[in-house]
């Protein structure tokens, strides 16, 4: 909407100075009526763009979002899932779950990556971090007004997402949701080599990013060790 109202200030500046220098005598009431009236054409006629932008631009192809998506706290606005779907999902990509962050950061969690959105930029669309096989670790926090989700990167600096304590078992079952996406991701069930030690160091390595818990390491251990 910025570069609408800059367009019709634009054109009320040069009808009035073109006016200014094709009178004698040009009215400075008159260049001020040319001005008002492309300003209050504007805010009357800008609800009716916008409007019809959203209708355009709020469509979400079908299959794109899984049934029991997660939603922590509030939903996305619609626009903005809509835009973020058709422009950074890939062919196969759809939304598992979405959290809007107190710090104006949001998470949008997809079958294939992690989508870090800076939501204060609405209605446009501002991607803070595209992550893709960069996880090293997810951890949740709980503190006196916020909770929320620290994501260690690979090589880069960590990211926290600081949701309403009263959200913590959300933020808990979206972590969960994390760590299961990058084992699909990773193979993790069905892993290609059935050696128990060998599989025993790679469930310690997950462990380790925060990908599995300790409860699931050990259970995983000692299923592992009877098999020795």
């Amino acid at each position: 909407m910025t570069l609408y109202f800059k367009i019709l200030t634009g054109v009320a500046a040069i009808v009035s100075i073109a006016y200014y220098f094709s009178t004698d005598s040009p009215d400075p009431a008159v260049i001020y009526a040319i001005v008002t009236l492309a300003l209050i054409f504007a805010l009357f006629t800008a609800p009716f763009l916008r409007r019809g932008v959203r209708r355009a631009t709020s469509y979400i192809p079908p299959g794109r979002v899984a049934p029991d998506v997660l939603r922590v706290g509030e939903a996305l606005p619609t626009q903005l899932e809509a835009e973020l779907i058709t422009k950074y999902f890939r062919p196969q990509e759809y939304l598992l779950a979405t959290a809007i962050g107190a710090n104006f950061k949001s998470l949008v969690l997809t079958n294939e990556s992690l989508i870090v959105v800076n939501v204060a930029s609405f209605p446009k669309l501002k991607i803070d971090s595209l992550i893709r096989d960069k996880i090293s670790g997810i951890e949740t926090y709980s503190g006196a007004i916020f909770c929320g989700l620290i994501i260690s990167l690979a090589g880069h600096d960590p990211i926290k997402i600081a949701i309403d304590k009263r959200l913590y078992e959300q933020v808990v079952e979206l972590a969960s949701r994390i760590r299961q996406s990058i084992r699909d991701a990773e193979g993790v069930h069905e892993p290609m080599n059935t050696d128990p030690t060998v599989m025993l160091d790679n469930l310690a390595r997950l462990r380790d990013r925060g990908i599995i818990s300790e409860e699931e390491f050990q259970t995983k251990k000692k299923e592992l060790l009877s098999r020795i």
